[in-house]
């Protein structure tokens, strides 16, 4: 069987040293080799056990044609799902709030608490679909809102009722919550650590007069509270600041960084997760979102991780590729679940969009798959396949929420090519600079 370079690879060029870095866009891992990887595949001198470690890793493939090898790479991504060990549950507490932040997608959902019966519904929903897929092991329940610090009972007796009825199915159960971090008294965290919660994400929009400017309560800037609690909460639980960028918090992101290391925060405990906020349709206009294709975005991405990694600090970026996304699996192993019962197959999306909803916590019969969505990709996939794009594996043609938004359809593509490229070829340099510092970092 003959064996030739894989599509779906980025050259980033020489390292320091003269080695070729080369990205794999489907296992989303670098390699440096001696040299090209065309010419390693094709010598007949190339020592077996590289090329096998090479063929292993899908940086060859046996595949005759770009077409043949998407075929190949649409199968492991659409049926993913379905095999995962783990159940991941959103469930959305309430969409209210006591923050008003400009770019929140929820300021176009209806803002209400989920009901007690909705509630009450969950673990039967989890024993129903982890029992419906064999290969579960452990479910992940995230609370989420709104600010589910709102309904501090409620995400406690969930907490409790989610892990007992994972003890009575023998599954392992781990729950975070994600959250503005504001009114919650010590014993509620306490309690909550007791009842399974292990994992907390609270969310920063930038140095503190950023993040005062887009985060008050009660007229007052919440940049000091939040820093204050979170650093005890670093010893008790796996912590992660989602660090909002934009244009004003990308400046100001070394003296956020600053900040942490005054506080004594625990940094086997902390990430740090930067996310581009982009200009939607439901945010009001700001010169300082980024386009959501623009260069600048993962210039501010590539910046802000490496100052992080250097401080020593864990980095996590999201948002900067598509999959693994629930929307690209035909048997998604997340799900979202609204305050109404009602499933998407989007974190975006809260209302009954059919192109997103996959009915409700309630139905009686396991959620159902989403067979059509290979053919959804497929069908706008078109410029794409005849581009040869290494990218489809970490794009599958783009978010589809926001395609939704931006074009009234989610069967078309958003091409980002040049912005994802750019982005992979900066961490690319990062990685060559100090492969140690990049061991800290996920995408």
């Amino acid at each position: 069987m003959s064996f030739r370079k894989s599509s779906f690879i980025v050259d980033c060029g020489r390292d320091p040293e003269g080695k070729r870095q080369y990205f794999n866009t489907l296992s989303r891992k670098f390699i440096l080799l001696p040299g090209e990887l065309e010419a390693l595949a094709a010598a007949p001198g190339t020592d077996a056990r590289v090329l096998e470690f090479l063929k292993k890793g899908k940086w060859l493939t046996p595949a005759a044609s770009y077409e043949e090898e998407l075929r190949d790479a649409l199968d492991l991504i659409t049926a993913a799902g379905s095999g995962s060990s783990a159940l991941s549950v959103v469930f959305t507490v309430t969409t209210k709030c006591n923050l008003n932040c400009s770019y929140c997608f929820q300021n176009n959902a209806e803002r209400m608490d989920a009901p007690a019966g909705i509630c009450a519904a969950l673990p039967g929903f989890i024993r129903k679909e982890a029992q419906a897929r064999p290969a579960v092991k452990k479910v992940r329940l995230s609370l989420f809102g709104g600010e589910p610090l709102l309904r501090q009972e409620a995400c406690l007796a969930l907490l409790d009722s989610v892990q007992r009825e994972c003890a009575d199915l023998s599954l392992q159960f781990e729950a975070g919550i994600v959250t503005n971090g504001l009114g919650a008294a010590p014993d509620f965290w306490r309690a909550a650590a007791k009842s399974g919660l292990k994992k907390v994400q609270v969310t920063i929009d930038g140095s503190e007069k950023v993040h005062d400017a887009f985060r008050r309560l009660n007229g007052a800037g919440t940049y000091g509270p939040l820093l204050a609690l979170c650093g005890p909460l670093s010893e008790t639980f796996q912590l992660s600041l989602k660090y909002n960028l934009n244009r004003r918090s990308a400046e100001g992101f070394g003296e956020f960084v600053g900040d942490l290391a005054a506080r004594g925060f625990n940094k086997a405990n902390t990430h740090i997760v930067l996310e581009a906020v982009k200009a939607i349709d439901y945010n009001e206009a700001g010169d300082y979102y980024f386009p959501a294709d623009s260069n600048e975005a993962g210039d501010a991405y590539a910046a802000c991780a490496e100052a992080g990694l250097r401080a020593g600090w864990q980095v996590t970026l999201t948002h900067l590729f598509q999959p693994p996304c629930m929307y690209t699996q035909v048997r998604p192993s997340s799900l979202v679940i609204r305050p109404d019962g009602g499933i998407s197959r989007c974190i975006s999306v809260y209302n009954d969009d059919t192109d997103f909803s996959a009915g409700n916590i309630t139905d009686a019969a396991p959620l159902p798959g989403n067979a059509a969505i290979r053919a959804v990709i497929e069908d706008g996939a078109g410029n794409c396949k005849a581009a040869k794009c290494p990218l489809f594996p970490v794009c599958m043609t783009g978010c589809p929420s926001h395609k939704k938004l931006k074009f009234g359809t989610i069967k078309t593509a958003f091409c980002r090519r040049a912005h994802i490229e750019k982005t992979i070829k900066d961490l690319g340099r990062i990685r060559s600079k100090d492969p140690k510092v990049f061991e800290r970092l996920e995408f």
